[in-house]
């Protein structure tokens, strides 16, 4: 069986979820305001940064995070969620599927 390489796009996408899960769950607080049916914010702080992490929850649309990470990978066009959204999506079940748009 030959040894599997990963890309350095999949090494990325790994790197961001252990960082979202370890990091952002263990350290950061996470504040879920349920705009209306269709739109959840949820504030992710750390000390006095705070970022805004933005989900439909039809999945309509990709979530967004208003962090510089979030907008560097918006700006290039990928499809790499940040740690904040990454960590949102685990907290609340309804938000894991969002998930898969990284898998894929």
């Amino acid at each position: 069986m030959a040894n599997e390489q990963f890309s350095p796009a999949l090494r990325d996408r790994d790197l961001r979820f252990l960082r979202g899960a370890g990091d952002v769950l263990s350290n950061y607080e996470l504040k879920r305001t349920d705009l209306d049916d269709e739109v959840t914010e949820v504030k992710v702080g750390l000390g006095k940064r705070s970022y805004t992490v933005r989900l439909l929850r039809d999945w309509s649309a990709s979530p967004t995070c208003t962090c510089p990470d979030s907008a560097r990978g918006a700006a290039s066009k990928r499809k790499l969620y940040c740690k904040h959204t990454i960590a949102v999506a685990l907290r609340w079940d309804e938000f894991r599927c969002q998930l898969l748009d990284l898998m894929i």
